[in-house]
């Protein structure tokens, strides 16, 4: 017994020195994962008729906020958006209009209700085809394409809003979010 103590005492450092080989070449090669920081915009509308337009920038540059590696490639992988502070706005308003990212639609609603968004909601669930809500592809590639370099990056997109929503008045804020994922060089 003691020989087979002594014969694994003997071989454990090696094992261990091939164990951290393998974590090590593992690290070396693949890169780390983070979660960026999400960017959002905000739109409050309060208006006594029943168009609404605004304006606004979301900023890119917060995607790397207190993030102090060097990052390889940034992915989005979500996309949502909320309608919420509708107080003083009719219950049964429903929402048309685009929202629109450095001149690409990037969504467009067609009589939504508003109560449809009261909770944060991806535009790529696909349940929401049929309440008149679709995301636009140009726009979605547009702001996957600005990720994917980020030698020319910008630190904003200005983010359109513009639509109908009667009856009147209007009284809610829309607020558009995007997760990211960093990835870092090995």
């Amino acid at each position: 017994m003691r020989n087979v103590t002594q014969k694994a005492l003997t071989i454990l450092p090696f094992i261990t020195l091939i164990g951290i080989f393998i974590i090590g070449c593992e690290l070396g090669v693949n890169p780390l994962l983070f979660d960026g920081s999400p960017v959002s915009v905000k739109f409050r509308i309060d208006e006594t008729g029943t168009a609404y337009a605004k304006i606004d920038t979301l900023h890119l540059n917060g995607i790397r906020a207190s993030f102090d590696k060097h990052i390889d490639s940034i992915k989005v992988f979500n996309i949502t958006l909320l309608i919420d502070s509708t107080a003083g706005t009719d219950t049964s308003t429903t929402i048309s209009g685009t929202a629109v990212i450095d001149g690409h639609i990037l969504l467009t609603l067609t009589h939504v209700r508003l109560s449809t968004f009261s909770s944060e909601r991806s535009i790529f669930d696909t349940t929401m085809a049929s309440a008149g809500f679709s995301f636009n592809s140009d726009g979605v590639s547009y702001l996957l394409d600005l990720m994917s370099d980020l030698e020319n990056l910008p630190s904003y997109v200005v983010v359109n809003i513009s639509g109908t929503a009667p009856p009147g008045p209007l009284h809610f804020c829309i607020r558009l979010k995007l997760y990211t994922q960093l990835y870092t060089t090995p």
